[in-house]
């Protein structure tokens, strides 16, 4: 390995954002996220792209043996604009939610047949298990970068890199050098 993520890892993340990269045109994006129904600002996000694109010097050096997907791809929130993770909702929302996005993660297992899944957080990481099973991938989870998680507002970045050195997914960086 040269520092990267297991190949064919896929990393599950449960929040909608964007790479910079893919957002260079419009204009008002200045902090290299957005989310993908509106421009406020997403730390979630913003920590994990960020982390990625300080250890790859181009997107496709990332995505060609990596590919990121939420497990569920939709915001719900509350009136005041404040985010309500699918764990929170009520059992007669979450259970068909979780029905559609477990058949989601089932075939996209199905087509990339990863080494490795690594959930971005113990809610990911619990929904991989569930699904996934032991017969699956392997599966890791790193801390999620939350801003609402104390721990990953103390050093997330460095964290999670001892945690994917810990999982034996990557080297430390004396090791490697940026691609």
């Amino acid at each position: 390995q040269d520092g990267r993520a297991a190949p064919g890892a896929v990393t599950g993340y449960d929040c909608s954002v964007v790479p910079k990269q893919l957002l260079a045109k419009r204009s008002e994006v200045s902090d290299g996220h957005s989310l993908l129904l509106g421009e406020r600002s997403e730390v979630s996000g913003a920590r994990l792209w960020g982390a990625i694109s300080k250890h790859y010097a181009h997107p496709n050096a990332f995505f060609k043996d990596h590919f990121v997907a939420n497990y569920c791809p939709l915001i719900f929130m509350e009136q005041s604009g404040r985010n309500i993770t699918p764990d929170k909702l009520r059992p007669e929302e979450r259970t068909p939610l979780f029905e559609a996005c477990d058949r989601f993660l089932i075939r996209l297992n199905q087509i990339l047949e990863p080494a490795w899944v690594i959930g971005v957080g113990r809610f990911s990481t619990l929904r991989a298990e569930t699904v996934l099973g032991s017969q699956g991938p392997k599966i890791g989870q790193i801390l999620h970068p939350s801003p609402a998680n104390p721990r990953a507002n103390r050093n997330w970045e460095g964290e999670v890199k001892q945690q994917l050195l810990d999982q034996g997914l990557c080297k430390p960086r004396s090791e490697t050098k940026r691609k």
